[in-house]
């Protein structure tokens, strides 16, 4: 399995070619990087609290949600896959500002 730092890695390279205008973000990008950043924050957040087996399969979902922009389907409504993935992009940074009051 490929290691986390690798994704936050990419993750930040993205970012700055982003600000650049040298990388442009489909949808399904958006949709698939919010819902990492969602499911990894969720199962940090469980491996504080909750068992190991909700973190382990949190972990899994977090890795498997890049697969989302390589799959053939159609994403529907716009503003809903815009509010999906809005609404996972800021439960992950909650999470995130959560655990870093408690180390």
């Amino acid at each position: 399995m490929v290691p986390i730092h690798y994704f936050g890695w990419v993750i930040i390279a993205l970012a700055v070619l982003r600000l650049k205008n040298k990388a442009c973000i489909s949808l399904k990008w958006r949709l698939a990087f919010a819902s990492f950043t969602g499911l990894y924050s969720l199962g940090e957040l469980t491996s504080v609290y909750g068992p190991t087996e909700l973190t382990n399969i949190f972990y899994m979902l977090s890795a498997a949600s890049f697969l989302i922009p390589f799959l053939k389907y159609d994403l529907g409504n716009k503003r809903i896959v815009e509010k999906v993935s809005d609404t996972s992009l800021l439960l992950g940074i909650g999470i995130i500002v959560l655990l870093s009051g408690i180390s």
